[in-house]
């Protein structure tokens, strides 16, 4: 129990009714400390290693414990099978970011229009901009045409024919496993077709060759590993594949990186660890066995001028282990090699950080197997850029023989993102326009370089939404949030206004809570179980860790994967907390007492039911409670501080097993809590509220944790009804089993069953499912699937049937799901977006729908002026053909004006409505005069004014 104490004396008795004066408890245990992030050089750790682990568990056979290729193959054609959704679907309208990028392999600039570059995500899918990156919008026709968000490597030939690689098996990539070739389009980009033989392939890169007007060469794996076609814009494209006869004969693991020289006479191909190099247009290579020995990974270069001898220099950067394996340079076409830089050996007598190590932050991350790129400085054919976690160049000493030169660091992951020297952390990819600015492509999105100087760096990420998130939350007037991969926790005050995010917490950012009772409070965590908590994202961030014995957090400290989950009651009328109230004067009956809760300091009232004389104390109730429960690698633990800044923060452990998911029961009492495979059911936490009645190894614990089912694999997450607590459903991890998504509707019963629902969809892993609260009964779940999310209309007691909802998505990897279950003005009169349901992309950002609201029926009159007077808006279909829908709900009867917009601002047309009636409207409007492209809507009355984002292809 919580106690907190208030003293009033005679100088503050008039302020009463209005003002008041709180101390807080004295308390044991770690006191917050609050401040905003430093400017110095933080550890950069290598947590793709650690997220692809992660990843191949989620996704493995549960027979053969292994990814199997068949398995997504098969499971991806069952899924796309289904229908859409149609009269009881969900529209799903963009939240965001379109300011912060995702892990990007593949930047293409046409060689015909510098202002045409083309970018791809390795999760969300084919991105073109206009304007040299200063806008970016999703390539419709690809989504239509390739139901492929995994994006490797982009070529343009001479001819404008665009070569797209879908996807790759290398690089230490985690996410991702398909192997879809090759698709290429003659057309702008209108039109795909998937260059056959290469149908089933590892596209590891792809190059064009610039002396050519039509031929690429593409590298990949599983025994495929150079590979040139000719003339694919004929219709009948050509293909040769080198082996053996063309001199590469052990190719190694696969190939990693081609470069072609401007006139194509020599061609440089690297595998894992073996160096071929053809003066001769391909028709014969030679190995150089001197270089690649002991080592994985190698990434070259080839100037794109010729030096002052009439030849190219080349260069080769390798990776250790992950770390630095040296660099060597040649300036004879690749005859003959200088080693420039040795490989990285370990230097007790150095401190790490001090170490020339460019692959590796801090001594402890090595990271040359996942990001590492290699290219030289048009026009400069004696300066090399190179890096993984930073860019570094080289310059050649003039004349020098042998080779020489000097390295300097010109990026710098950890500086502001508005610094000139800011360059998101892991770089992938670096392209040259024609105008001398470098395009550098990594897991922060996009970035450019004014010029070839490369003294300043600009973010382009403007709509460039491929943002992987882990887990998302909403707040209660629309806020979302949500915790990324590589690119921390994010977070938007005003999604439906912008769609800018700010981070607010740094690092891999995974699950993640926003306040109902306190706009813009939240709870933010990173790896290896470290959490974090602030007031708002201006007042700074602390560590809210829970106990973790010897480890280390963020190290040592439980899984990659940080898991939280909070429940917050505005009114707990069983509460047990209360704050002591003492005055040395005499305040009558019926006066009310203005004080604070321990939570946030909200402020309470209490009407004095007779006199309190002086020198007397009162205990006040506070029924503002929250219960947050996180894990490590000790335990779980709970407490019911989360919310008490400035006191201590004391954690108890209520189970000695870690967790990988959580949820609580709507009225607080049942938290469910899932440890591998098994689903625990765990109650009274509605009666617990001292440490002992929440200690597992006190006495007087109160919780009862019964086990309440055992599934086949991992257990992703967990959904409770928010009207009935005995129905609970859960989605498990794996392929090849007989189900993924479970349900009980006697959940709370001493042997409760689980069924499954799985229905049509394919047994393969299912990430999230929300279970819908849908005052039309018509929706009664929401799925996240690899293949976007999914929603069903079924009784979930009887035969399930799932329809798709990922037009506006695409089929992306959905990894979150959650709705607003609150109704209007609950949360001390915080909710705003009532019904509204979230789900979060692992590629393409946080998406909502407004197409379930009013979740508790009519507002009570007298709340009528508390709500949004234009709300629920949303554009269906989206993207759409032809004709579309706009879907509103008013207040209040109103005018509205309907405005479209390009992205130039341009107002292209524009609808007036006259006196309509509140409620909920349907408005059909037609695009056929529209060109294919983005648009914006603003919908508008008298004092309310809503923008939202459509596609028309």
């Amino acid at each position: 129990m919580n106690k907190s104490r208030l003293i009033l004396g005679t100088t503050v008795l008039a302020a009463i009714a209005g003002g008041v004066f709180l101390s807080k408890a004295k308390s044991v245990g770690e006191v917050a400390n609050y401040e905003m992030a430093k400017f110095e050089k933080p550890v950069k750790p290598n947590s793709w290693n650690e997220a692809r682990a992660e990843w191949e568990m989620l996704h493995a056979n549960i027979h053969t414990g292994k990814v199997e290729q068949s398995d997504y193959i098969n499971a991806k054609k069952q899924a796309l099978a289904i229908a859409q959704a149609k009269d009881n679907g969900l529209v799903f309208n963009e939240v965001g970011p379109d300011n912060i990028g995702g892990r990007t392999r593949a930047i293409e600039i046409d060689p015909n229009d510098d202002n045409l570059v083309f970018a791809g995500s390795v999760s969300g899918g084919l991105f073109v901009s206009t304007d040299q990156g200063n806008n970016w919008e999703r390539v419709q026709s690809f989504d239509d045409q390739v139901p492929v968000t995994v994006v490797s490597s982009i070529a343009i030939s001479n001819n404008s024919t665009i070569y797209v690689g879908c996807g790759f098996n290398d690089f230490s990539d985690g996410g991702f496993q398909t192997c879809e070739g090759i698709y290429y389009s003659t057309d702008g980009g209108t039109n795909w077709t998937q260059l056959s033989t290469s149908s089933n392939d590892c596209v590891n890169k792809i190059v064009a060759d610039r002396s050519q007007n039509d031929v690429i060469y593409y590298t990949a794996g599983s025994g495929k590993y150079l590979t040139k076609i000719e003339n694919a814009s004929t219709g009948s494209p050509v293909e040769t594949t080198f082996g053996s006869s063309n001199g590469i004969g052990s190719p190694g693991s696969a190939g990693r990186d081609i470069k072609v020289s401007p006139d194509g006479q020599h061609i440089l191909y690297l595998s894992s660890n073996r160096v071929y190099v053809s003066n001769d247009f391909g028709a014969n290579f030679t190995e150089n066995t001197s270089i690649g020995s002991g080592m994985n990974r190698l990434e070259g270069a080839i100037s794109f001028d010729k030096n002052s001898n009439g030849k190219y220099n080349m260069a080769i950067v390798m990776s250790r282990s992950g770390n630095w394996g040296g660099a060597y340079f040649s300036d004879d076409n690749g005859v003959t090699w200088s080693e420039i830089a040795p490989y990285w050996q370990d230097n007790t007598s150095i401190p790490d950080d001090q170490e020339f190590n460019p692959l590796n932050s801090g001594g402890i991350s090595p990271q040359g197997n996942y990001n590492l790129v290699c290219s030289f400085v048009p026009g400069d054919p004696n300066t090399m850029i190179f890096g993984g976690i930073d860019l570094y160049r080289w310059r050649r000493t003039p004349n020098s023989n042998p080779v020489a030169g000097q390295f300097e660091q010109i990026s710098f992951w950890y500086y502001s993102p508005f610094l000139p020297k800011y360059v998101h952390a892991d770089n992938h990819r670096l392209t040259w326009s024609a105008d001398g600015k470098l395009f550098v492509g990594n897991d922060g999105g996009i970035q450019k370089s004014l010029d070839t100087s490369l003294s300043i760096f600009s973010v382009a990420n403007k709509g460039y939404n491929v943002t992987q998130f882990y887990g998302i939350d909403y707040g209660p007037d629309g806020e979302a949030m949500g915790g990324s991969q590589d690119n921390g926790t994010l977070y938007n005050d005003n999604p439906d206004w912008n769609l800018n995010f700010l981070e607010v917490s740094g690092g891999d950012g995974f699950e993640c809570e926003l306040s109902q009772l306190l706009n813009g409070a939240f709870v933010s965590t990173i790896y290896s179980s470290q959490v974090y908590r602030a007031r708002s994202y201006t007042s700074g961030i602390a560590a809210a860790y829970a106990p973790c014995g010897t480890g280390v957090h963020g190290q040592t400290c439980g899984s990659f994967h940080t898991y939280v989950r909070l429940f917050e009651d505005e009114n707990d009328t069983d509460t047990k907390d209360s704050i002591e109230y003492y005055t040395d004067t005499l305040i009558p009956a019926g006066t009310v007492i203005n004080y604070q809760s321990s939570n946030f300091d909200l402020p309470l009232e209490y009407t004095l039911t007779s006199n309190l004389g002086a020198g007397q104390t009162i205990n006040l109730p506070d029924p503002i409670q929250s219960l947050f429960v996180t894990s490590t690698g000790t335990g779980t633990y709970i407490t019911r501080d989360i919310w008490r800044f400035g006191s201590s923060l004391n954690y108890n452990k209520i189970s000695s097993s870690a967790a990988n998911a959580f949820e609580f029961s709507k009225d607080g009492n049942t938290l469910w809590m899932a440890t591998g495979s098994s689903l625990y059911r765990i109650t009274n936490l509605d009666s617990a509220y001292t440490p002992g009645e929440l200690d597992m190894d006190s006495a007087n614990f109160k919780l009862d944790i019964q086990l309440a089912d055992n599934a086949s694999w991992s257990i992703t997450d967990i959904s409770v009804d928010a009207n009935d607590p005995n129905k609970v459903a859960y989605t498990v991890g794996g392929a090849g089993g007989s189900a993924n998504i479970f349900y009980s509707d006697d959940a709370m019963s001493a042997s409760p069953t689980f069924t499954a629902i799985d229905g049509n969809l394919p047994t393969y892993v299912a990430y999230g499912i929300e279970l819908v609260s849908d005052p039309s009964n018509n929706i009664t779940a929401v799925v996240g699937t690899a293949f976007g999310p999914y929603l069903t209309t079924s009784n979930l007691s009887g035969s399930v049937s799932w329809s798709a909802c990922n037009l506006e998505t695409g089929v992306v990897p959905t990894y979150d799901v959650k709705q607003q279950w609150r109704g209007w003005g609950e949360a001390l009169g915080n909710v705003k977006n009532p019904g509204r349901v979230y789900v979060g992309t692992f590629g393409r950002g946080i998406w909502a729908s407004d197409d379930i609201a009013g979740t508790h029926g009519d507002l009570p009159e007298e709340d009528v002026a508390d709500v949004t007077p234009l709300s629920n808006v949303s554009v269906y279909p989206n993207p759409l053909s032809n004709d579309g829908n706009l879907k509103f709900v008013l207040a209040n009867q109103s005018d509205v004006e309907i405005t479209f917009y390009n992205l130039q601002g341009q107002s292209i047309k524009r609808v007036n409505l006259k006196n309509i009636a509140p409620g909920s409207h349907s408005i059909a409007f037609s695009a056929q005069d529209f060109a294919a492209g983005t648009y914006l809507v603003a919908f508008s009355t008298e004092n309310h004014r809503e923008v939202k984002k459509f596609i028309k292809k």
